[in-house]
């Protein structure tokens, strides 16, 4: 059992985990613990969980292109999407926990404001995401730090270079 203890983690740097062309911004500092235990041969979240501190911060979703899957939603989504064009939270909560298929499920639970959405009046939103954590993690970290090829060529025989001289 592995817990990582989560203080001061500002929530732009992690969206940098997320795949590339999500169309999301955020601000906020998120703090919490992260449980993981070794299960199946695998490494699970148990009981994670993340929050924001008192200051709160935006979170401001484009949703561009939808699927049509998502567009099926009907006038939930479509109020959901309305009030993430420019929403400002004052608690943001995040959990999460491995699933026995190798699955993460994600709860979030924002409490916040559009101010452009209902005369700015308070909403809490409460959603739930269920996927491949690892996997989207892993891909988004290799596509965010992988070195074109022609540099990592160039680094090479300059290495080569150096190691013969």
């Amino acid at each position: 059992r592995l817990v990582l203890e989560i203080d001061g983690v500002e929530l732009d740097n992690l969206l940098e985990l997320t795949p590339q062309g999500t169309n999301i911004e955020a601000s906020g500092t998120l703090y919490g613990r992260i449980p993981v235990v070794f299960r199946g041969g695998e490494f699970v979240i148990v009981g994670g969980w993340l929050e924001s501190s008192f200051e709160g911060g935006y979170i401001r979703y484009g949703a561009g292109e939808l699927a049509p899957g998502l567009m099926a939603g009907g006038e939930g989504v479509n109020l959901l999407l309305e009030a993430l064009d420019d929403f400002r939270y004052s608690r943001l909560r995040l959990e999460l926990n491995g699933l026995d298929d190798g699955e993460t499920e994600m709860s979030f639970r924002i409490r916040g404001a559009n101010p452009e959405l209902y005369g700015g009046a308070e909403i809490e939103l409460n959603m739930s995401i269920v996927g491949r954590l690892e996997q989207i993690m892993r891909q988004s970290y290799e596509a965010y730090y992988e070195v074109p090829e022609e540099i990592a060529d160039k680094l090479a025989r300059a290495g080569a270079r150096f190691a013969d001289e």
